[in-house]
């Protein structure tokens, strides 16, 4: 069970770090677009400097990604690998969703460093999207939302809840939540 959890945090690592991406590359474009004082914003020292560090940071991510694979892939212990991965893509990123709408998920693990959890406890931000695809995995899911309302589609059904409100689901039902309002906060506990 914990090789399955280590391999997930993989996938979830692989998830933040194609986001983390995609990101950089949006705003490095607008960067190089936007004027200010006759110039592109991207000339300017700060700007600049924000973004070589993005670059820096994304690039270390998917080094340490590739290597944790890589060590997975050759059957051999990854464990510590994987659990730096994982603390090193806690950086929000963005994910298209339909319509060329955006929606923002920023995860924080609150136990990355403890050997041998069963589950991952998680603070989640997330933003209000029209978006409408589910989704499916392995596992059982406790959220619990600590600000905000979220709107949580279960399957066919959809439910609204609010601070103090929590729910309990086995994660194979196809799911999603979003905010309902601007954004919501959730501490989500997934277990697998």
């Amino acid at each position: 069970m914990l090789t399955t959890l280590d391999g997930g945090r993989l996938s979830i690592a692989a998830m933040g770090l194609g986001g983390a991406q995609g990101t950089y590359e949006l705003a490095l474009k607008y960067a190089r677009e936007r004027p200010q004082f006759g110039q592109p914003i991207s000339k300017f020292q700060a700007i600049a400097f924000k973004l070589a560090d993005s670059a820096m940071e994304i690039e270390c991510a998917r080094n340490l990604l590739y290597k944790a694979c890589w060590l997975r892939n050759n059957k051999q212990p990854f464990e510590k690998q994987a659990a730096i991965v994982r603390k090193d893509s806690r950086v929000p990123f963005e994910r298209s969703t339909t319509g060329g709408r955006k929606t923002l998920y920023s995860y924080l693990s609150l136990a990355s460093e403890v050997q041998g959890r069963h589950m991952e406890p998680l603070i989640v931000h997330i933003e209000k999207s029209d978006t409408q695809d589910l989704s499916a995995h392995d596992g059982e899911e406790f959220n619990y939302v600590l600000e905000g309302r979220v709107r949580l589609t279960l399957h066919e059904k959809t439910h609204e809840l609010g601070p103090g409100d929590s729910v309990y689901y086995h994660s194979s039902l196809p799911h999603l939540i979003t905010a309902r309002n601007d954004r919501a906060i959730i501490l989500a506990v997934l277990y697998e």
